[in-house]
C-alpha cells in the first residue's frame, strides 16, 4: 500500500510535540525529589543530567536514585560507563539523543541534574570541535606537570583566547588543555567556535519547559551539611577505597566534589569529622557556581516557597496539555 502523504505530515506534527521538562539548579535543592513525584504524577521517565552519576561505581558520593525510585519511574542514562573511562559533553549528548528515540514521543522525559553544560549540549547542540589526536592531548599533559606547567599553559591561553581565560580557572586542568588542544590542533579558539555556533544554532525539535529547584541559603548550607554526614555515613570513604585499590586513584571522576576529598581524606588519614566539613565546603562553592549558571538563563520557572510551586506545577501541567 502507497504512504500517504497526509499520515506522514501528521506524524511529523504528533513527533515535533515530543516534550522534556528541564529540572536544573544547585545540589541538594530537591530536583531529584520533585522530578520523581512530578513523574509519577504524569506518567513520565527521568533523564539523568549528573556529570557523575553517568559513571558505575560512584553511587554513593553522586547521591544516585534508590532502588525504589527506579521501580516507581524509569530511569534513563545513569551508569553509562565503567571505570576506567571517562565520558565527554559530546558522549553525554549522543547517549540523551539515543535514549531518546526509545521513549513514546506522547511520554514525557524529566531531563534532572546539576550539569549545566550537559542541558546546554541538549538544548542547543554541540560545538563543532572534533577530538584532538592522542598525541596533543599527551604532549599538554606532559606540559602541564612540568614545573610552573599550569601558569605557563594558562599564559598561552591568555594570549590566544583571553575571553576563554576569563571563564577558565587556572586549576581547571581539563577545561585548560581541553581550549588549548582545539588552539593548537584546529588553529582556531574556543570563543570563535561558540560564537559561530550560536549565530547558526537551530532549536531542537521537542518543546522544552524549564523548572529550577531553589531555597535559601540558609536552608541549602543546612541540607548541603547533612547530605555530607549521609554519605559519609552510607560508606564513601569505603566506596572510594575500593576504586583506590583497583588502582583508579587518577580516575578523572574522582576529582569531582565529594569524591576528591575522600581521596584525600584516605591518603592523608583524616577522621570523618574533617572529610564531612571539607565536602560541605566545596559543596558549598559548587552550588554558588551552578546558581550563578542557571540564574542567567530568564526562561526557568523558579521553585523557592510554596506559592511558586504552584504556579511552577501549573506551568507544568499546561505544558503536557
Amino acid at each position: 500500500m502507497a504512504d500517504d502523504p497526509e499520515n506522514h505530515s501528521a506524524q511529523k506534527k504528533w513527533e515535533a510535540e515530543r516534550r522534556v521538562v528541564f529540572v536544573v539548579g544547585a545540589t541538594a535543592t530537591g530536583k531529584s525529589s520533585w522530578a520523581l513525584q512530578m513523574a509519577k504524577r504524569h506518567q513520565g521517565v527521568i533523564f539523568n543530567c549528573d556529570s557523575i552519576q553517568i559513571y558505575k561505581g560512584l553511587d554513593v558520593g553522586s547521591a544516585k536514585p534508590s532502588r525504589q525510585d527506579y521501580n516507581e519511574v524509569p530511569h534513563f542514562l545513569f551508569d553509562l560507563a565503567a571505570p576506567p573511562q571517562t565520558l565527554t559533553t559530546g558522549d553525554y549528548r549522543r547517549a540523551f539523543d539515543l535514549a531518546l528515540e526509545k521513549i513514546p514521543a506522547e511520554q514525557v522525559v524529566f531531563l534532572v541534574g546539576g550539569s549545566g553544560f550537559y542541558f546546554q549540549a541538549v538544548e542547543k547542540g554541540l560545538f563543532p570541535v572534533g577530538k584532538a589526536s592522542p598525541e596533543l592531548r599527551e604532549e599538554l599533559e606532559s606540559e602541564l606537570k612540568l614545573p610552573q606547567g599550569a601558569e605557563k599553559l594558562f599564559k598561552e591561553l591568555q594570549e590566544k583566547d583571553p575571553e576563554s581565560a576569563l571563564k577558565i580557572s587556572i586549576n581547571d586542568h581539563y577545561r585548560l588543555v581541553r581550549a588549548l588542544e582545539i588552539i593548537r590542533a584546529e588553529n582556531t579558539t574556543l570563543t570563535e567556535i561558540k560564537r559561530s555556533f550560536s549565530e547558526q544554532a537551530t532549536k531542537p525539535d521537542y518543546r522544552i519547559l524549564k523548572i529550577g529547584l531553589g531555597c535559601s541559603r540558609e536552608e541549602l548550607w543546612k541540607r548541603i551539611h547533612i547530605r555530607a554526614e549521609e554519605m559519609v555515613k552510607s560508606g564513601l570513604r569505603q566506596e572510594v577505597q575500593g576504586l583506590l585499590d583497583q588502582g583508579l586513584g587518577e580516575w578523572a571522576p574522582l576529582s569531582s566534589v565529594g569524591y576528591m576529598q575522600a581521596r584525600a581524606s584516605i591518603r592523608e588519614a583524616h577522621s570523618d569529622a574533617w572529610l564531612i566539613e571539607s565536602i560541605t565546603v566545596a559543596t558549598r562553592q559548587l552550588s554558588k557556581k551552578q546558581k550563578t549558571w542557571f540564574k542567567r538563563d530568564k526562561e526557568i520557572f523558579w521553585i523557592e516557597d510554596e506559592a511558586s510551586r504552584l504556579r511552577a506545577e501549573e506551568a507544568l501541567a499546561q505544558f503536557l496539555r
